[in-house]
């Protein structure tokens, strides 16, 4: 699966390059479910039926060690960027929104 941002070519190199890893390691090759992945795609198989399922585990959690001196503003600037992505990700569905996919970017710097 990739990201509704990439370019058909790019996905097809991803989940190509995801398969063959996950078929060359040797702590995969011989396991019954593994999943990869990468900035573009995410590779997974299991001998479970894992479709339309919401999965939290395994996780990868990030986190920044800097200082937000002004939370309160930059909690407001969060909700807002997110809130704003999710409505864009989640709009009508047309021709050209389809993917049910968004971006964002704000400015963090003066906090």
């Amino acid at each position: 699966m990739c990201r509704g941002d990439i370019y058909s070519q790019l996905c097809h190199e991803c989940i190509v390059n995801a398969t063959q890893k996950l078929s060359s390691d040797s702590d995969c090759s011989f396991s019954k479910r593994a999943i990869i992945w990468y900035e573009e795609c995410m590779v997974q198989y299991s001998n479970y039926y894992f479709f339309s399922t919401v999965a939290i585990r395994p996780g990868l959690y990030m986190w920044n060690a800097g200082n937000i001196s002004n939370t309160k503003s930059f909690m407001a600037l969060l909700f807002s960027t997110m809130n704003i992505t999710a409505e864009e990700a989640v709009g009508p569905l047309t021709a050209c929104n389809n993917k049910k996919f968004s971006t964002s970017d704000a400015s963090v710097s003066n906090f």
